[in-house]
């Protein structure tokens, strides 16, 4: 059979090799290190490439997504930027511009300078740039989008990123962990009712969720909390 293949078998071991022992942030405890497989990885990246969730791709301008410019304002080695910037700018040919060390001042340089186009941010930094006057919305003339993840971003930050960066910016947040590579949930204008303000998005493809009851672990109906 196929299988046996030696060649169909070196594939198969690469796929389920360990390829990553990420720590994830430890919201529930303490710090946990995660392993990842290299098949873990590529699906999460080949996910996000689905053209209803694709990030990058901009039909407003004809923007493809290798003429993106993305900066490292967040760790390589976080499973959010590694697999969101770092995995994702390698796929899609995009240029990758790295920062020593994030201030407000090194932002305004890399968005001037390099023409950033989609900004990766958690919300610290969105705090930053609200708190920050010298930040201005000019600076952000270049941008499409901007994607906050990594914890809940309310309405009120919501709605003073938007009066900050200008109404041309498509602001979006999701959902991930560490476990999941990390993507697992994105807002997205390309679905009906894709985008609400404070929510994290709409499952991506291959993806299957549910909710419980945190007491019980008893799966709940439409409608209902959990």
């Amino acid at each position: 059979m196929i299988h046996h293949h030696p060649m169909i078998q070196l594939i198969l071991m690469i796929l389920h090799k360990h390829r990553r022992l990420t720590f994830n942030s430890g919201t529930g405890g303490h710090p946990k290190g995660v392993e990842l497989t290299h098949r873990n990885l590529v699906s999460n990246l080949h996910q996000m490439c689905v053209h209803e969730y694709d990030l990058l791709l901009s039909e407003a301008d004809d923007l493809c997504p290798e003429q993106n410019v993305m900066p490292f304002i967040l760790p390589m080695y976080h499973i959010y930027g590694m697999t969101m910037i770092m995995l994702q700018g390698l796929l899609r040919g995009c240029k990758l511009v790295t920062v020593p060390k994030l201030t407000s001042t090194m932002l305004v340089n890399v968005l001037d300078n390099f023409r950033t186009t989609a900004l990766f941010i958690v919300p610290p930094i969105v705090l930053m740039l609200l708190s920050n006057s010298h930040i201005k919305r000019t600076h952000f003339m270049n941008i499409k989008t901007i994607m906050c993840a990594g914890a809940s971003l309310g309405k009120w930050q919501l709605r003073a990123l938007r009066e900050k960066v200008g109404m041309h910016v498509n602001i979006i947040q999701a959902y991930g962990m560490t476990e999941a590579s990390p993507l697992t949930h994105i807002q997205t204008m390309r679905i009906k009712a894709g985008v609400k303000p404070g929510g994290v998005g709409l499952l991506i493809p291959s993806t299957e969720a549910k909710i419980i009851l945190p007491e019980s672990g008893k799966e709940v109906g439409s409608n209902e909390v959990g």
